[in-house]
């Protein structure tokens, strides 16, 4: 995947070349998503070139990523994030990518309103930037506009037709506003499979497009792929699968998720950790864990929570409670109203 924006590569003041050589290695792993490896590469070009700002910006997003692509506490990535953005914007207030870094972080706290304004402002200055695009119609999408975030998206792949995460983000919200049949949303994530074998996301994303169309050989083909390329045992998400489509194997698949370390990883993502549970039977459970979520004040992923796979408990007061108090469905003051709901 291409990496796509519309601020220049190397600001007016001049940049240290090797400062600017390890800001290049990292945006290829930011676009597709390496997350630790991109934090390395971004760390080395501030530390050459203290004043880079673009650098800086970039290290940022990258921060605010990395727990949604590993273990590291959310506390600190977050807040890490943030000060890497005040400085990128102390060096240059026009810089849009510290912007994005902070929608994202916002979001990720519940902070919907402070979200928005700080994708709104990374559009205003960077206008058809692919990557600030993205992560508005991610926002969008998470907050239950889901009909603008399928506008958004397509506007990132208008820039960066080639973004397998913006290709596969696209099939979700289409399949999530019935806007494909089954057929067709497997062939679009089937073709975005086949373009993009080595992204983790992309395999995660097949996992659960296949897992909301009940095709469940492909979603353990995807599942098992997306864990074999994070090095994980590929068996630990074959099980949960197993579990949903054989009855005989429930009770074991839900042990293993509730209590074994094995899945220690997944339990820190709700809104996964929920959808699991929901298709194992669990919906007491499932709608527990959310409300955990909630009362903690920040989530992951919470695009998951419009999934069909969440039918089952969309009209229970419990979930609609748990969608109160993260403060959703929010309307940005100049979108109508067209929620998931």
């Amino acid at each position: 995947m291409q990496w796509r924006h519309a601020q220049p590569l190397v600001a007016q003041r001049s940049v240290d070349p090797h400062a600017h050589d390890f800001y290049l290695r990292g945006l290829p792993l930011l676009a597709a998503r390496s997350v630790s490896e991109a934090v390395g590469a971004f760390q080395q070009a501030v530390g050459i070139d203290p004043d880079y700002a673009q650098a800086w910006a970039a290290l940022a997003e990258v921060q605010a990523l990395l727990p949604a692509y590993g273990p590291d506490p959310t506390g600190i990535a977050y807040a890490n994030s943030l000060e890497s953005a005040k400085h990128a914007l102390a060096l240059d207030p026009s810089n849009g990518l510290a912007y994005v870094a902070q929608g994202v972080v916002y979001s990720n706290q519940l902070r919907w309103a402070d979200a928005d304004r700080a994708l709104r402002r990374a559009l205003a200055l960077t206008p058809g930037d692919a990557e600030a695009l993205n992560q508005y119609a991610q926002f969008l999408g998470g907050v239950g506009q889901l009909k603008p975030a399928l506008v958004e998206i397509d506007r990132a792949l208008q820039r960066d037709p080639l973004s397998g995460i913006s290709g596969a983000i696209r099939v979700q919200l289409r399949l999530i506003l019935h806007r494909d049949d089954a057929d067709a949303a497997a062939a679009q994530i089937r073709a975005i499979v086949k373009a993009h074998p080595d992204s983790v996301f992309v395999h995660h994303s097949a996992a659960l497009i296949y897992l909301n169309l009940h095709r469940y050989p492909e979603a353990e083909a995807q599942s098992r792929a997306a864990a074999a390329l994070s090095g994980i045992d590929p068996e630990i998400p074959a099980l949960l699968i197993r579990g949903i489509t054989d009855p005989a194997r429930r009770a074991a698949a839900v042990e293993a998720l509730e209590t074994s370390p094995a899945y220690a990883s997944m339990r820190r993502y709700a809104t996964v950790y929920a959808l699991y549970l929901i298709q194992l039977g669990e919906n007491d459970r499932a709608l527990a864990v959310l409300a955990d979520d909630a009362a903690n004040g920040n989530t992951m992923f919470p695009q998951l929570l419009w999934f069909p796979v969440l039918d089952p408990i969309r009209n229970d007061p419990r979930f609609k409670a748990v969608l109160k108090k993260m403060g959703l469905p929010y309307t940005p003051k100049d979108l109508p109203v067209t929620t998931a709901n």
